[in-house]
């Protein structure tokens, strides 16, 4: 783009300013499209978007909650925690899991419907900081 720069910064004797040229080389160009190709593979393959922002972590339904698990990347502990929320006439509509720290921790997240059950999500939060190896458990109730 050309001409003046209308910015207020602008007029500092220390700053220089210049029109954003990202993507204006054919490297970047290609280094782009090759990204942007890989986000569509994966999403693809995994259903997972990359480097998404603001998605909806939810199907839409009635009394969901969203339960986030951070727990020691063990045998059998999402088992455990999937009992806890059938014990509690939950229904899973979505889980995610994600290992940190080398694989030695990993956080699940779970989306919940609980329409047919009349357990206390604190209650719920209470069994499910009680399996072996878990760390912390938030639950948002909507």
């Amino acid at each position: 783009k050309e001409g003046p720069c209308k910015v207020a910064l602008a007029g500092h004797p220390n700053v220089y300013i210049t029109h954003h040229i990202g993507a204006s080389t054919k490297q970047a160009q290609n280094l782009t499209a090759m990204d942007a190709a890989r986000i569509v593979i994966k999403y693809a393959n995994e259903s997972v978007p990359d480097n998404c922002v603001n998605m909806c972590i939810a199907p839409t339904c009635e009394n969901k909650a969203v339960i986030t698990v951070r727990h020691v990347d063990a045998v059998g502990v999402i088992a455990e925690v999937l009992g806890v929320i059938r014990s509690a006439g939950w229904t899973v509509k979505k889980i995610q899991n994600d290992s940190f720290l080398g694989g030695r921790v990993a956080l699940v997240r779970l989306v919940v419907d609980r329409l047919h059950s009349i357990e206390d999500p604190q209650a719920v939060i209470s069994n499910l900081s009680a399996v072996e190896n878990v760390l912390v458990v938030n639950c948002k109730v909507d």
